[in-house]
Formats: C-alpha cells, structure tokens, sequence
C-alpha cells in the first residue's frame, strides 16, 4: 500500500513539474513518454500497436495479402457479376456486401487481437535462471494428470494447452496454431473470431460460385448463345469461377476440419501430437453443442498482457527526471 502511496504521488510531482515551461522540454522527453510507452519492454517479436491497444504477429505482409485475395474477387463479383442477375441483382449485391464485412471484420479482429498471450516471468533473477529448476510439474484437471513444461524463454510453467510459438516468439494459452494468413497466433482469446473468418469466407466464396454460374446461365437466355459461348463473352466472370473454386477447396476443408476440432475438444496443435490418444480429454465437457457454446457464447478472457503496467525492472520515474535535470 505505501509503495502505491508513493507512486501516487510521483506521477503527481512530475505533472507539477511538466507544468513548469522550463521543465516541460524535458519532462515531455522522458518521464511523460514513459508513462506513455509502458509496452516498450515487451520482448517477443509480436508487433504491439497503439500504445498496447492491437497486438498483431510478425507478419503484416501476409496479412495484406489475406486482404486482397478476398477484396479483389469480391470487388469484380460485385461489379461485374451482380448486374447480370436481373431485376434482383441489388439484392444480391448488399447479402454479398454483408457476407464481406463479416469476413474483413472477423479477420482484422483476430489478427489484432491478443491470442492469449502469457507474460514473461521477469522477476527472476539471473542466480535463479542459471539455476538448475525442475522441468515438468504434475496437474490433475477433471480426474486426468497433466504435465506441466517449463519453458526457458518465457520462465514459467507453461500451463496446461499452452505452447511457445517460435514466430511470435510468446508463450500463448489455449495454443491452436500460427496462422500466416492473419499474422497472428490464433489462442484463447482469439479462436472464436478466427472461426468466424473462415467460415465467414467459406460461405462468401460459396455465395460468388453459385451467382457467377447463374449469371453465365442468366447472359445465355437473354442473348440466345450456349452457356460455354457465355464464357467467351465474360473472360473476367470466367477467372473469378476458376480462382473462387481453387480457393474454397482448402478453405472449405479447413473450416470443416476446425468444426471437428470444436466437437472433440480439440485444438489444431493437440490433435497434430496426438495428445489424448490414450488417454480422456479433460477438457471436453460435454457434447458438440456444448462445445460449440463454449467458444462462441463464453465471455473473452481477459488479457494477461501487462504492456501498459510500470516496467519493474526499469529506473523510476523521479530518477529519470533527476538525470535530465542534471
């Protein structure tokens, strides 16, 4: 409590200082900033954004281009495809506009949101770190022994599904698996935006296949030529099948595979290491329904990220005053 008193009114001396003009240069320059920029300890690679507000994976690129293989289609879906479908083509065209925004939204929410993202443990000392510690730990969840990891980066036990991503370079609670394509691991507190994009796409790349082949079928009865002569016609509106139907295959099977996942109790990374293969789940609590409930309806954990926290190891905020006084 009296270390908090005096925190207190630290931060108050340095406004009244920061109120001076003579010490407002400086001020500005040290302690102002590091109230500021209290994320900027933060040593894994993932990109913290917003003074700690997004926290995205080290691979922004990939990201723009998850934007554009969905924009571009779309884009000539709805400007060259949906007037050919008649009288109802507006119709179509705002249920298609729908079906997007769900899909860019659910995808910048998970790419810039905190997966779940574990804290390093830093007030271990380098005696303790050198230190020989023991590797696993014993816990009993629902009646089934789980084996606790010790991890040498981050300097914890890792708790129970949680893995260290070797991209971002964290330890992520609920792990699922590194997803490039939203630049960010996808965990505990992203899955369910990442299953929204997904399946939100899927049913986007389904919705452009089913009214490009009608509007194929719609150009042939009104100018009297062959549904493949309407091909000819419509190069564009040809590509855009082609390109849809190559690219909902594996989305298609991936948003599957994730619905199996969901059902089992699973995430991505305990069903590649098999890790309940003799063994109960014990964390599968009931049928899919229930399962299915538990990601979407359960309320987001909340973040364990302290990138807006003090830096415990770093100089206090009157001793950086007191040198750019000095």
């Amino acid at each position: 409590y009296q270390r908090r008193v005096l925190i207190w009114w630290m931060v108050k001396v340095t406004d009244m200082v920061s109120a001076s003009p003579e010490m407002s240069a400086v001020v500005d320059g040290t302690a102002r900033s590091s109230r500021h920029n209290r994320w900027s300890w933060y040593r894994g690679r993932s990109l913290v954004l917003f003074d700690g507000k997004c926290i995205t994976g080290p691979e922004p690129g990939t990201l723009f281009c998850t934007h554009l293989v969905i924009i571009v289609p779309s884009t000539i879906f709805f400007g060259l495809v949906c007037p050919l479908l008649g009288a109802s083509w507006v119709a179509i065209l705002l249920v298609g506009l729908a079906i997007l925004a769900t899909s860019i939204v659910c995808l910048n929410i998970c790419a810039f949101m905190d997966p779940g993202i574990l804290p390093r443990e830093e007030s271990i000392s380098p005696e303790d770190k050198s230190s020989e510690v023991e590797r696993t730990q014993e816990v009993v969840i629902n009646g089934v022994t789980m084996h606790l990891k010790f991890c040498d980066t981050c300097q914890f036990f890792r708790p129970p599904r949680a893995k260290h991503c070797s991209s971002c370079d964290n330890c992520v609670d609920r792990f699922d698996h590194h997803c490039p394509w939203v630049a960010n691991c996808v965990g505990l507190r992203n899955y369910r935006f990442f299953l929204g994009f997904i399946w939100s796409t899927t049913v986007l790349g389904i919705y452009v296949i089913v009214f490009t082949i009608l509007s194929f079928y719609w150009t042939s009865d009104n100018s009297a030529k062959g549904f493949f002569e309407a091909w000819g016609d419509r190069p564009y509106n040809a590509v855009l099948l082609i390109f849809s139907f190559c690219t909902l295959c594996p989305l298609m099977n991936l948003a599957f595979y994730h619905l199996h996942l969901v059902g089992q109790g699973l995430t991505t990374n305990e069903d590649m290491k098999s890790a309940y293969e003799f063994g109960r789940n014990p964390f599968k609590t009931g049928g899919c329904v229930t399962e299915v409930g538990s990601i979407f309806c359960s309320p987001i954990a909340i973040s364990k990220m302290k990138v807006r926290a003090a830096n415990p190891n770093g100089p206090s905020l009157l001793s950086r005053v007191t040198v750019s006084q000095s």
